[in-house]
């Protein structure tokens, strides 16, 4: 019967999780065997019954003197092994592996490349030290956290990062290194990354319905884009040789109206946006209460000597009245082709019409009033309140501080049209009235007076400002 040598095998190490196995397990006396772990072991010691056998240490190992003769160390790349020769009865007992972690210091973190193009490129970085074993690894994008998904994704162990960037990937990234008895962090890396245009905008100043004749227009034009994209101008499809974010309109006229497009480029990522606004010709324009004209330009044969004209409004046929003449000028016609009409939309500027106000004529002191000021306008007017000679507000709506008795008086609206350039106000007196005992409020015979005389509406048609 042969005589054997049983192994009881231990592997101790708080970063793994490993199993120590042997190549053959009871073993003959007299035969070799082989003990060995997943992965490598730098720092620790292989242990037989609480006596060392070998003690190993970054580069290097020694093999204590009893064992000399008898044991093999193997390192490689994916495994640690000790092989024993010639094994005796007495080999038998408990081979114990220590793995050792070693502290970690000077962490360094590499990026590949740091100048990137959004969605075109991927950041790699590789996070290492000089020291330290058992490491673990973990990721900062400023404060955030990264792990592992679609866009990053994480390999050698977790020591190296593949990120695809985006704009918001600019950093600062950092890797933490961390083991059972120390950890440490990197230095911070940037990124630069260029991205865009995108987003692209256009807006016109002033802001308005209508432009006159002569008015000037400034469009900007403005998109995200890092570095800053190029930007030229573009009307009716020609480049119009201009350069830059503004595009600016003096005394404009009707042939301004078109298609304005702002096109940008970023020399870097290679991309291009554009933003296209759209300025129409108003409708013919006439203002309320002015005379307009309307010309019918016909062209006919030399030799035509009467020429019948009619003018339809809505299709309704217009006829001499107080509100409209008729002139004919047979001087200038040439090649005329019969029964046909031209249709013309006239739109009409109106306005401001008397402004109508709505609110109390009393209040009670420590409360808010509260007025609406409306007025028949097109385009629009815009609102301005006026008390005791000092502009108060500027929209149609009005609300006032706490009352206080020295705030009664007459309070102004004036709607202005930009256009017509019409102005026009109107007045209303509040009365500030103090509090009765039983929370009700009730005008004084002073303030009963005062309202019977007040005139409580009043207005004002006038050229502009409020009435002298």
């Amino acid at each position: 019967m042969n005589t054997v040598c049983f192994l009881s095998l231990v592997f101790l190490g708080p970063a793994y999780s490993q199993t120590l196995y042997a190549s053959k397990n009871p073993v003959p006396v007299g035969s070799n065997v082989t003990l060995s772990v997943q992965g490598v072991v730098t720092t620790g010691a292989w242990i037989f019954n609480n006596s060392m056998i070998v003690m190993m240490y970054p580069g290097n190992h020694i093999i204590s003197t009893n064992w000399k003769d008898k044991v093999t160390l193997n390192l490689t790349s994916n495994q640690t092994s000790l092989t024993i020769n010639s094994l005796w009865l007495q080999d038998s007992g408990e081979y114990v592996l220590q793995d050792l972690e070693e502290p970690i210091s000077n962490v360094t973190l590499k990026a590949q490349a740091t100048d990137l193009v959004e969605l075109n490129d991927s950041a790699v970085f590789t996070c290492s030290a000089s020291s330290g074993t058992s490491v673990s690894y973990a990721w900062l994008n400023g404060s955030s956290v990264i792990t592992g998904s679609e866009s990053a994704q994480l390999s050698d162990g977790g020591a190296k990062l593949t990120i695809v960037v985006t704009r918001y990937d600019q950093g600062p990234f950092s890797c933490n290194m961390s083991n059972g008895i120390s950890h440490e962090v990197s230095s911070l890396v940037y990124l630069k990354i260029s991205y865009g245009p995108s987003n692209a905008m256009m807006t016109l100043l002033p802001m308005k319905l209508a432009y006159r004749t002569g008015d000037n227009i400034t469009l900007s034009c403005s998109a995200d884009s890092s570095p800053a994209a190029r930007i030229w101008w573009m009307f009716d499809g020609m480049d119009l040789d201009k350069t830059g974010p503004q595009l600016h309109l003096q005394n404009v006229t009707e042939s301004n109206s078109g298609n304005y497009t702002c096109m940008l480029h970023n020399n870097v990522t290679s991309r291009f946006t554009h933003k296209m606004i759209t300025v129409e010709a108003p409708k013919k324009e006439a203002v309320e209460g002015q005379l307009y004209t309307l010309t019918c330009n016909v062209t006919g044969p030399p030799d035509l000597l009467t020429v019948d004209l009619n003018w339809f409004k809505n299709g309704h046929w217009l006829q001499v009245d107080n509100q409209t003449t008729f002139f004919t000028d047979h001087k200038n016609i040439i090649n005329s082709e019969n029964n046909r009409g031209v249709l013309l939309d006239l739109l009409l500027l109106v306005g401001p019409e008397t402004p109508v106000i709505t609110g109390p004529e009393f209040a009670e002191i420590g409360t808010t009033a509260h007025f609406n000021c409306s007025a028949n306008s097109y385009p629009p007017s815009t609102f301005t309140w006026w008390f005791n000679g000092s502009e108060v507000a500027n929209s149609s709506m009005l609300t006032t501080a706490p009352l206080s008795f020295n705030m009664s008086g007459a309070y102004t609206c004036v709607a202005h049209n930009d256009v017509t350039g019409g102005n026009r106000s109107t007045t209303v007196v509040l009365t500030v009235v103090g509090k009765s005992d039983n929370n009700s409020t009730v005008p004084s015979y002073g303030a009963l007076l005062l309202s019977v005389f007040a005139l409580s509406l009043t207005t004002f048609l006038h050229g502009g400002g409020l009435p002298a």
